[in-house]
């Protein structure tokens, strides 16, 4: 049976707590917060009353009410890992709760949860970090403020990013910031941090950034830090783990004219994203991908929101009953 606001079992932490006080520049969620692409977002997404959808990261909660206003009569499931980020959102969507629920969970564990016994008319993931986690979570998933290296999206399980630089061989190190970040000094890099390990372990995000300054020499168009502290975010909460199995999963249980939009932010997300919708729209005819060529920010976008600038949107439908595979855009 469906649950909604509130429901579900010990899958939502109990009694949250209250963040509002966080940082004085996020007293709303709204007020700081710029969600990316968000009319197109719910273009592709074309969200229709009496079907459910999925926010597969609730985050803040923007493009979660951008869904539900665009459609009236629809029902949204949320997503989210962070149970802080989950009672930031639940407080400021609080107006449309009777259509939202919301499972502190990894979106990729969806299907050990009940849904609403609507059509599934579809989901969203955006792949990137809300405002609140690199401004106000402190848990140092941003470089510029000297912060505990915890890196953790679920605070309430695994390894957080100190221990991993503290406790894994080199050779591991090595992987994650050449297989996860495309780190070009990668080699140094790991063995910088075995090397200064030996001496003080690492604490806060101040200890990673000098590691890389250590080794990362001049001449970047960017911080040095910001490949090496994404890959260690990734191997922290193994993003990566599962992406393409949900896509097809997700997109197995669509309704006809069902549709699944992505946004990610850098390459190996975006690959994967990719890969798959191809895969799916190849092998047979009821899929077709929507976007010939990823969706990204305009100008005036990137302006206003700088996260913006690496964004990346892929969109992909089930096709309803009778139609062929005529794409927006051939591949």
């Amino acid at each position: 049976m469906f649950h909604g606001a509130g429901a579900g079992g010990n899958e939502r932490p109990a009694d949250p707590p209250t963040l509002w006080d966080i940082k004085a520049s996020m007293t709303h969620p709204s007020v700081s917060h710029q969600p990316v692409l968000r009319e197109e977002c719910v273009h592709l997404l074309c969200p229709r009353p009496g079907y459910y959808y999925i926010d597969c990261t609730l985050g803040l909660g923007s493009h979660t009410r951008a869904i539900l206003e665009a459609a009236p009569g629809t029902t949204l499931v949320a997503f989210d890992r962070d149970a802080d980020s989950i009672a930031l959102a639940t407080a400021a969507l609080s107006d449309l709760a009777p259509r939202l629920a919301t499972r502190c969970a990894d979106f990729k564990e969806w299907r050990r949860f009940d849904m609403p016994s609507m059509p599934f008319g579809g989901c969203l993931i955006d792949l990137g970090l809300s405002s609140y986690q690199l401004e106000g979570s402190g848990r140092g998933f941003s470089f510029l403020r000297d912060e505990p290296l915890d890196m953790r999206m679920d605070a309430r399980t695994g390894p957080t990013a100190a221990e991993l630089l503290n406790e894994e061989p080199r050779e591991e190190l090595e992987r994650i910031f050449r297989d996860l970040g495309e780190v070009r000094f990668w080699r140094r890099l790991a063995r910088a941090i075995v090397d200064r390990r030996r001496a003080r372990t690492f604490r806060t995000t101040a200890d990673l950034v000098d590691a890389v300054r250590s080794v990362a020499g001049r001449g970047r168009t960017h911080h040095p830090a910001t490949l090496p502290f994404m890959a260690l975010r990734i191997a922290v909460n193994g993003e990566l783990e599962g992406l393409g199995v949900f896509l097809r999963e997700a997109a197995s249980e669509l309704a006809p004219g069902g549709r699944i939009v992505v946004i990610s932010y850098h390459s190996l997300e975006d690959r994967i994203v990719k890969q798959t919708f191809r895969e799916m729209a190849r092998v047979t005819v009821d899929y077709q991908i929507l976007t010939k060529k990823p969706v990204v920010a305009g100008e005036d976008e990137r302006r206003r929101n700088p996260r913006s600038r690496s964004a990346k949107l892929r969109a992909l439908a089930r096709t309803a009953e009778g139609e062929g595979r005529e794409e927006e855009g051939a591949r």
